[in-house]
């Protein structure tokens, strides 16, 4: 499965996590993880903001708990109120013009992944003072710690591999 850009006219194809190599998209990685092994697992059809302008963190945290009320029929709220506090703790600004936000939710049975293509570059708090314009929200069920941190590393591992970042900047 691919992940495509829908705002260009060209569209891109961003191979997944263990997408099996083909003469036109090898997989960007393969990794050994227990599931979800594949990011495409947690996302949907209305997981993405794409060419999004966000006016503040706030703006895009909650137009992103949105999405996710939408999609797993939690409370946009609520969540938006745990992740104002996660981000108070520090921000989850990994790098490079990435911040992946994250909170474990009740509601849900598997991991979730909502994404912002931001339009325009935000302040994020992250350590090397770039601004953020790739956000990955990641909602873990409430009961399972490790499956939260794995979702995360695979997400954070993901998002290191710049032919992807760059094709993502590109939708």
């Amino acid at each position: 499965t691919n992940i495509t850009c829908i705002s260009t006219d060209d569209p891109v194809n961003v191979p997944s996590v263990n997408t099996p190599p083909t003469s036109s998209s090898p997989p960007i990685a393969t990794l050994p993880v227990a599931p979800p092994a594949n990011v495409n697992d947690m996302l949907s059809n209305n997981s993405f903001l794409v060419n999004f302008e966000a006016t503040s963190k706030k703006h895009v945290l909650d137009e992103l708990a949105k999405l996710a009320e939408r999609d797993c029929k939690i409370d946009s709220q609520n969540l938006l109120e745990t992740l104002t506090k996660r981000e108070k703790l520090g921000s989850t600004a990994v790098g490079n013009g990435i911040a992946i936000p994250h909170a474990n939710c009740t509601d849900i049975d598997k991991p979730k992944v909502f994404v912002a293509i931001l339009s325009n570059n935000l302040d994020f708090n992250a350590n090397d003072d770039q601004p953020v314009d790739i956000i990955f929200l990641l909602l873990a069920p409430n009961d399972n710690g490790s499956e939260h941190l794995q979702a995360l590393a695979l997400v954070s591992r993901l998002l290191r591999n710049k032919e992807l970042t760059t094709k993502l900047r590109g939708c």
